[in-house]
């Protein structure tokens, strides 16, 4: 971490100790807002569970919080969560070095956390994460959940997550800009299916294999461990599983291992490599011969773009017109042409494919039948038929489970999200990630409460990459080409990397093993 980073946290540390101070002296603050009138923040606010909306206005509402990053030898290692079950763990969240996120279980009435010798009102809570710890609240019912919702949208405050047992809790969250995780006690089939069902990006699990995460991660489903193990133990654990975070008793012993450790890689997790269009240095792009191909290199994911036809039909083509992959000169609209006008363009030919027509989206889910290379489907169209006709077509080929939803569209991505609830959906960006607070905050509002994965494009930083997974978002980062940049990438921790070069994903580095 640089000087410069070190500080900031420093300074924010320090004004989070003076405001905890004057809390706790029973002083009154005004907090003034360009829209929010003064509030008096209270040692003991008049909290009210029948009146959630007079919450405190918190100290700099809306902040995106700047989290401690340890110096450590591994590329992007597990997020450090705090339990807090105690008086003692709850006053040592101030000390320097301050864990990167805390793990609190709220109350029934959904206005304080529940420590061993007392309950904690919101409004301290949040003080006491003063922008540099994310919150992480276990809801035990969805009350608690709704009262927590109208204090945080009565107090201006986000970036923080949720987490519960049934998705039914979850769903009673949709403030913008809070994670969701859902909390299970094994590995199924369908785990991957009940989270995105949930509305949550991230699930917690006592144990979990490598492999177990690793599908979990492709699926863009960030993993938490919280194995029921000392502190030093449940970190190494999470470095062998490759767990994206670890909930932990104890954040600076934590801290210890990443510091102290000399690894063999320092690579904790896989990249996934997603074949864009399909692989077409040989054959044409978003063609079944570009898909056979994409199989044939060993991509983990093969992506197409999708347009609705005149007459109804999902077909795969990346721009809205036909001119630049035909022979005869036809320039109309995709979506202005039936199936059939389609089927009968010759395609330009690419080495030994002269022979491709467009393929349409029936075709691309037949043709990867019989492999487990994953499908992510780019809606390209604004038709509002075109998630129902996904479902139609992966319901009858039983391939739900392997598909997932990108999109520039917001509206597309919750259409997804409402159609396709159990099936990954990630909002594509033309924009990178250098700058964190930015890009959350612009990620926040576009996902307008409901938050999914995020598909950035090719300009990034590992600080920015690893700023969306302290809240449980993985990155599906796009069009990453050349050795260099995708080893660029999988150091910054990024989960899949979407690539017209998947021959050079040899260059990528081995995974450590602990």
């Amino acid at each position: 971490m640089d000087s410069k980073r070190n500080w900031k946290h420093i300074c924010c540390s320090v004004l989070r100790i003076l405001l905890c101070v004057i809390l706790l002296c029973g002083c009154q603050t005004a907090v003034k807002t360009e829209s929010t009138p003064i509030a008096a923040v209270e040692t003991e606010p008049a909290f009210e569970e029948s009146a959630p909306s007079e919450a405190p206005v918190l100290a700099e509402p809306d902040r995106i919080r700047t989290v401690y990053e340890p110096e450590t030898a591994y590329s992007c290692p597990p997020t450090v969560i705090q339990k807090v079950e105690n008086v003692a763990q709850f006053e040592a969240l101030a000390s320097v070095p301050t864990p990167q996120g805390a793990w609190f279980i709220l109350n029934d009435a959904g206005n304080a956390i529940c420590l061993q010798e007392k309950e904690v009102p919101l409004h301290e809570v949040f003080a006491k994460c003063y922008g540099t710890i994310i919150p992480v609240f276990e809801l035990p019912s969805a009350s608690a959940a709704e009262s927590l919702q109208a204090f945080t949208k009565a107090s201006r405050t986000m970036d923080f997550l949720v987490a519960a047992e049934t998705a039914e809790i979850l769903r009673s969250v949709s403030a913008v800009g809070v994670g969701k995780v859902l909390i299970t006690d094994r590995m199924t089939e369908s785990t991957s299916q009940e989270v995105w069902r949930a509305g949550a990006t991230a699930v917690v699990v006592p144990q979990i294999t490598a492999d177990e995460a690793a599908d979990l991660q492709l699926h863009w489903i960030a993993v938490l461990l919280q194995p029921p193990l000392a502190a030093e133990d449940a970190v190494r654990a999470a470095l062998q599983c490759g767990a994206d975070m670890v909930v932990t008793t104890d954040a600076r012993a934590a801290y210890r291992v990443y510091s102290s450790a000399v690894p063999e890689s320092s690579v904790v997790r896989k990249t996934f490599i997603v074949a864009h269009r399909g692989v077409h240095d040989h054959a044409p792009e978003n063609t079944l011969a570009s898909f056979t191909e994409a199989v044939k290199a060993d991509a983990d994911a093969v992506e197409c773009d999708v347009y609705i036809t005149k007459d109804g039909h999902a077909v795969i083509c990346h721009n809205e017109t036909v001119g630049m992959y035909v022979t005869d000169g036809t320039d109309a609209r995709v979506e202005d042409l039936t199936r059939a006008e389609l089927k009968a363009l010759p395609l330009k030919a690419e080495e030994a494919y002269a022979n491709e027509r467009f393929a349409f989206l029936d075709e691309f889910m037949d043709t990867m039948q019989g492999n487990d290379v994953h499908l992510v489907v780019e809606i390209k169209t604004d038709n509002p038929d075109c998630v129902g006709l996904i479902r139609e077509l992966a319901e009858e080929r039983n391939l739900l489970s392997r598909i997932s939803i990108i999109s520039f569209l917001p509206e597309q991505i919750a259409a997804a999200r409402e159609q396709l609830p159990e099936v990954p959906a990630s909002l594509l960006a033309n924009v990178g990630i250098s700058d964190p607070d930015k890009y959350l905050s612009s990620f926040y509002r576009n996902t307008t409460g409901q938050l999914v994965g995020y598909s950035p494009s090719m300009s990034f930083t590992p600080e920015g990459v690893t700023a969306f997974r302290h809240r449980g978002i993985l990155i599906n980062l796009w069009t990453i080409d050349g050795e260099d940049a995708m080893l660029r990438a999988q150091h910054a921790g990024v989960t899949t990397l979407t690539t017209n070069t998947v021959g050079e994903r040899t260059a990528l580095t081995d995974l450590n093993k602990p």
